[in-house]
């Protein structure tokens, strides 16, 4: 049962870094004084709307 959990916390990092890398690369010209800040902000509402899709099908 670990071992899935493992695997399935891996996977949802693996996903946000990949979701991070795509939105740096296609957001460079973003005028902020924290550059990080709209990659992650694309990442927190990736994350945000796969909690309320797992909540609203119960996934």
């Amino acid at each position: 049962m670990m071992t899935i959990i493992y695997i399935l916390l891996l996977s949802l990092l693996a996903g946000a870094a990949i979701l991070y890398l795509v939105f740096q690369d296609i957001a460079p010209s973003s005028k902020l004084e924290m550059r990080g800040m709209p990659a992650l902000g694309a990442v927190a509402g990736f994350l945000l709307g796969l909690i309320g899709n797992m909540m609203l099908l119960g996934g």
